[in-house]
């Protein structure tokens, strides 16, 4: 084969084993994240405004997103594809940073890897339309920019930094690493007009996202959602947390990433060995300041997911390119090629071409109810009318887009009223909110992975929550979130047994019927009372009064009053 086909055709296989690869996760139930971004892109396209009329943490970039996956296609799995294309990105942004002087194989190295990582099945990383993964090509693209030495080039790779910046807060520390690389010159050398070009453009996003946001008046919303409530977020931490943490990090989650992805790790090191020349290389600067920027993005995340790790999944397969190159012989390049590119899914062939939509959907994220919440979701539908709202006590806004209705409140999911209230207010204004707006039915997920309850004030709006309930309620049943995929039951309940967990409680509204003193029960009518007889002929004689007419009781409608 002509050397020249090499590339191109290299490229296009890794994409289309991309595709195959992913295809495991695009039927796959929303999870919490897409749910959240799912709902608030719908809020928007509506006239609403995402942070003022729905709660969300992360910047708008990734609800952007979502909105114009809804206008193209209805199907909540539309952003899953967008998600398929971003990667896709990221692996010719990759190609593009392998060095021109290297052979075919080794450039190819770094896209072929990244393609098929970025599809490993642990929890959610390989699959999910998430913030991470829109944040890796924005920054992908961004590092390319900033290699190329050119202040109009600096000057783009702000851009996209700044992009990257507005889809993930925790991006800052790979931006980071593309300002330095955009300002660096080589040697010691450095070129302030660049950094000066880089930090202006990285800036404009950001500023225009806050002027549309003053513009609509709600920016202090946004200020508040996405700076300031990830403040107090952070502000959770302690050590033991962080203990408990790394101790997940080392027993569960390393290993699972490790069953397939040793290889790249392990060229990696190979690489990336002593660092030669460690301020004239700028191929092995790159790697190395964009995995450190990557890693530190995970870790700032505080909770570790496995798709937090996803920022960090590029730079790393860029030093695994490096260590392809160093192998020298062209056997040993193939043979680490196809390694890179069939190890991994020959360890996890089960999760990729065996098992059901069902069975993976378990296996990857149980306790989560993502096959629960489909269903309940598609059962509330038949059982609302368009404009009936709901309330979900839990983190689990996919409800909201399988069920096509709208959440009672602006809070989509509860954990910021039950992990860090910065005071017992909103609590007050949300139960305020919920009594007024009388949703038709509430969903209680009873799940600690679900309602994050972190604080006393958050036990307290709980229990407010459970007090409302009984009081306006009434439970039509539960769904039970079991361990095998089993299909969808509704179990009938008279109470809640709030010490079971792993249900998703179901409560409808209790409507009474209108008397004739308005509502509640009807009273008793007194005796009629009995007409004395005319004493004479002329009393008689005057006109009766006409007796009242039978009044038609109003009939109970079947939603609301």
């Amino acid at each position: 084969m002509n050397r020249r086909w090499v590339l191109p055709l290299g490229i296009a296989l890794a994409f289309g084993w991309h595709l195959v690869l992913r295809r495991h996760g695009v039927a796959l139930p929303l999870l919490s994240d897409e749910g959240e971004y799912a709902y608030a892109a719908r809020v928007w396209s509506e006239g609403g405004l995402p942070y003022r009329d729905v709660f969300n943490q992360k910047p708008p970039m990734t609800i952007a997103v979502y909105r114009l996956c809804a206008a193209m296609s209805p199907s909540p799995a539309a952003p899953r594809y967008a998600a398929m294309i971003a990667a896709l990105l990221t692996g010719l942004a990759l190609l593009l940073l392998a060095p021109k002087r290297w052979s075919p194989v080794s450039r190819l190295a770094a896209p072929l890897a990244y393609l098929v990582l970025s599809t490993t099945p642990v929890g959610d990383f390989g699959f999910a339309a998430n913030t991470e993964v829109f944040a890796a090509a924005f920054t992908a693209w961004a590092v390319w920019a900033a290699g190329r030495g050119d202040r109009r080039f600096a000057a783009l790779s702000g851009l996209l930094a700044g992009a990257a910046l507005m889809t993930k807060q925790t991006a800052l520390w790979p931006v980071l690493a593309a300002g330095v690389l955009a300002a660096w010159r080589g040697g010691r050398r450095w070129d302030p007009g660049a950094a000066l070009a880089f930090g202006a453009a990285a800036a404009a996003i950001p500023l225009s996202w806050l002027g549309y946001f003053w513009a609509r008046g709600g920016l202090a919303f946004f200020w508040d959602c996405v700076v300031a409530g990830n403040m107090r977020y952070a502000a959770q931490a302690d050590w033991s947390a962080a203990l408990e943490q790394a101790r997940f990090l080392a027993v569960d989650l390393a290993p699972a990433f490790l069953k397939g992805s040793w290889p790249a790790w392990a060229l990696a090191a190979w690489g990336l060995r002593g660092l030669e020349a460690r301020w004239e290389n700028r191929g092995e600067l790159t790697a190395v300041l964009w995995l450190a920027g990557g890693l530190l993005a995970a870790a700032t995340g505080l909770l570790l997911f496995p798709h937090y790790f996803l920022q960090a999944a590029p730079p790393l397969c860029l030093a695994a390119a490096f260590g392809v190159e160093r192998l020298g012989s062209g056997r040993k390049r193939w043979a680490a090629l196809a390694v890179l590119a069939l190890l991994p899914a020959a360890a996890q062939a089960d999760f990729y071409f065996g098992r059901s939509r069902e069975a993976v959907a378990k296996d990857l994220l149980y306790p989560s109810p993502l096959l629960e919440t489909e269903a309940l979701g598609a059962w509330l539908r038949e059982r609302t009318a368009p404009s009936d709202t709901i309330w979900v006590f839990g983190s689990e806004p996919a409800l909201y887009v399988y069920a096509g209705r709208r959440a009672a409140t602006r809070h989509d999911f509860v954990y910021p009223l039950t992990m860090f209230p910065k005071s017992p207010e909103p609590l007050e204004a949300e139960l305020a909110a919920l009594r007024a707006a009388k949703p038709a039915y509430v969903v209680y997920v009873d799940q600690p992975i679900s309602t994050l309850i972190g604080s006393r004030l958050g036990l307290a709006f709980r229990d407010a929550v459970r007090e409302w309930l009984a009081a306006d309620y009434r439970l039509e049943g539960y769904v039970p979130v079991a361990r095998d995929p089993e299909p969808f039951s509704f179990v009938g309940a008279a109470s809640p047994d709030w010490a079971a967990q792993n249900r998703l409680y179901v409560f409808r509204r209790r409507y009474r019927r209108k008397g004739r003193g308005g509502r509640g029960p009807r009273r008793k009518r007194a005796p009629p009372r009995r007409r004395p007889r005319p004493k004479s002929r002329a009393r008689s004689a005057a006109p009766a009064r006409a007796a009242p007419a039978p009044s038609t009781p109003r009939s109970r409608g079947t939603r609301g009053p």
